[in-house]
């Protein structure tokens, strides 16, 4: 994300050096929507880019939000310049570090992620680069 944006103290987000990198925001899982994290439900809505699923947690049933996807599996926020909506990210972008999400699986869990093409490979290798760097 190349966008600059002054926050608060107290607004998470996570200490990623990206510069201008946008695998993440490619091809990849699905970007929740977290109201309880701050998320701005209303803002993406009003832009009509939610999709509403239900899911069950711990035997409770929930409804839980995404941003949709370009065709292409693209964030449809992400422009040539990188995120058009910087200061209106979702949570789950403003803390996905890419490093911590490849430490989090092992080998044998990322091959078979990106044989089943369910991870985005680029991810991984920029992950690589920045844990090398």
């Amino acid at each position: 994300m190349t966008n600059t944006v002054s926050r608060t103290a107290d607004e998470p987000q996570a200490l990623v050096p990206c510069n201008g990198c946008t695998a993440c925001c490619r091809n990849t899982a699905p970007i929740g929507i977290w109201p309880s994290h701050g998320d701005n439900l209303a803002f993406y809505v009003q832009r009509d880019m939610v999709d509403e699923f239900v899911e069950t947690i711990d035997g409770h049933t929930c409804i839980g939000y995404a941003l949709r996807r370009k065709p292409n599996g693209d964030c449809h926020f992400l422009g040539d310049s990188g995120c058009a909506i910087y200061d209106h990210r979702p949570y789950q972008c403003r803390m996905f570090d890419c490093r911590a999400f490849y430490t989090s699986l092992t080998r044998q869990q990322r091959r078979r992620g990106i044989r089943k093409g369910e991870l985005n490979p680029e991810v991984l290798h920029r992950a690589e680069q920045l844990r090398a760097g």
